[in-house]
């Protein structure tokens, strides 16, 4: 009993041990000399400008006309704009990077990093470059004209907080596929390739919703058909020109053909490539121009053919 209890006090001093050396370099991790915020940005919504420019491409993001755009050409993913200001409101500067590192995360910066400009009209609010290291693992900031990079963190997170400023045009973009207004809903016909039998055609008249090619309908799970459909996002865009996914789409059919026409007689077409069981994503193409890759399990949830949507007797609205 008398070794128990020896072994016991030993292993509480250990641990007590332990938690003083963990609170001290804790402590010690963050330079108390240096501003916290001297990267934050605190007033984020009179930011209206986001210019993101690396070596190989440039992004903007631009508030107009009451929507985010991105290279004024596509609307943007307002999650991700959310996440960007969330970021530069809760950002914290750790300590300067060692004097030892300095010159080569620098060279690195200049090279690599992301040159990144917010601005609330034509004025730069703040700029810096963004970088971090091969493991992503730590975070760079340096102001122009400064010679001194910073290490970035938000505290009480493990987060490479460069990554969201090394996203590229696709990463931007709103990856919502039918982002219309669903009240100026018109129509919508499925053709599924593969049994002509269980194509259907959606309707609404005089805001009353049915489905042709159906007499007995179950207008619940239209509703929720048609609820899925317009919350459905692309997990991402992929680029068409390039060898990879020329070859998918050429040799994959298109297995289901999804059309929306708005009261504006504005159509939105989705075609659904085949998939095999392995596949994680299915691969889609929107409005015959742009390619995307969806979750298989958000896709399955709008993949339904006409005898889905037959009540079954007794089945109440």
């Amino acid at each position: 009993m008398k070794n128990q209890n020896i072994f016991f006090a030993s292993i509480l001093g250990l641990q007590i041990f332990i938690s003083i050396i963990l609170f001290f370099s804790e402590k010690d991790s963050f330079d108390t000399s240096v501003d916290k915020d001297y990267f934050k940005i605190s007033d984020t919504e009179k930011i209206d400008k986001v210019i993101m420019t690396t070596s190989k491409n440039s992004i903007e993001l631009s508030f107009l006309n009451n929507q985010w755009l991105v290279n004024k050409n596509y609307l943007a993913d307002y999650r991700l704009i959310e996440v960007l200001f969330a970021t530069m409101q809760q950002i914290s500067t750790r300590r300067p990077v060692s004097i030892a590192k300095q010159d080569s995360v620098v060279e690195i910066l200049n090279k690599t990093g992301t040159k990144v400009v917010f601005l609330e009209g034509d004025k730069t609010k703040l700029e810096f470059l963004a970088g971090g290291n091969s493991d992503k693992t730590e975070s760079w900031f340096l102001k122009t004209e400064e010679k001194q990079p910073y290490i970035m963190t938000i505290h009480g997170y493990h987060v490479y907080v460069s990554g969201i400023f090394e996203l590229d045009i696709n990463g931007w973009r709103n990856k919502r596929i039918f982002d219309f207004d669903w009240r100026g809903f018109k129509s919508l016909s499925t053709v599924i390739k593969s049994d002509s039998s269980l194509n259907f055609d959606v309707e609404m008249k005089k805001g009353k919703i049915n489905i042709v090619q159906i007499k007995n309908v179950d207008l619940e799970k239209v509703n929720t058909y048609l609820d899925d459909l317009s919350l459905l996002f692309a997990s991402r865009f992929v680029n068409y020109n390039t060898s990879s996914i020329d070859s998918l789409v050429k040799n994959r059919p298109i297995s289901v053909i999804i059309k929306i026409k708005d009261r504006s007689d504005g159509v939105y077409y989705l075609e659904i490539l085949e998939s095999i069981e392995q596949d994680k994503e299915i691969y889609a193409v929107f409005n015959q121009t742009q390619t995307m890759a969806i979750d298989k399990s958000e896709a399955r949830k709008v993949l339904k053919g006409r005898n889905y949507f037959v009540k079954n007797e007794g089945a109440k609205n």
